[in-house]
Order: C-alpha cells, then sequence, then structure tokens
C-alpha cells in the first residue's frame, strides 16, 4: 500500500500552545517537520512547558475573548488545521483569574 504524503506546508493554529497536552502536539508537529504554525497566548501565559520551542513557531499574546482581534487573525492567516483547546474553567476553583481575561 502507498503511503499517504502529508502536505507540511499545512498553516496550522493552535490555541492556548502551553497547556499539557498542547505542549505536546506542539512538539510532535514540529518532530513531523511542519512549518507554519502559529500559536495564541495570553500575555501572562507561563510558557514554561514550550519555552524551548517557542522560537520555532508564530506566536500571538492575546484574549481569546477580544473577537474582533481573532476573526481578523484568523483571516489574515487562514490556518487549514485549527487545534482549539483554550477553556474556561479548567482550573476552576485553584485560579480564577481567566475571568478577567
Amino acid at each position: 500500500m502507498k503511503e499517504k504524503q502529508i502536505n507540511k506546508d499545512k498553516r496550522i493554529l493552535i490555541t492556548w500552545a502551553n497547556g499539557f497536552i498542547w505542549a505536546n502536539l506542539l512538539r510532535k508537529l514540529l518532530n513531523e517537520w511542519f512549518k507554519n504554525i502559529f500559536i495564541v497566548l495570553r500575555e501572562t501565559s507561563n510558557i514554561r512547558r514550550i519555552k524551548d520551542i517557542i522560537d520555532k513557531v508564530n506566536v500571538s499574546n492575546v484574549s481569546l475573548l477580544d473577537i474582533d482581534w481573532l476573526e481578523g487573525f484568523i483571516k489574515d492567516i487562514k490556518p487549514e488545521i485549527i487545534y482549539h483547546l483554550a477553556a474556561a474553567g479548567a482550573y476552576i476553583g485553584r485560579d480564577e483569574r481567566w475571568i478577567k481575561d
């Protein structure tokens, strides 16, 4: 059976790529030689999980609640794949700072 070729030039958007799951996905995509990876983080995001690879992706620091910015950003970069796991309440009770974002 012929192996299917994957287009490594696809534009990929990952929201909150500093979380445990997405940090591992980001590493996997970079290891597979994907080149056009965009990530969205809050300005206050802890990047400890991706500190060593953050210079290999396009980073935007913004609130996902800024709908006008987000719509314009998506129109500009035209992602072909979006991995979205940004969620309010992942740490509810422990840290409620996300409400202000």
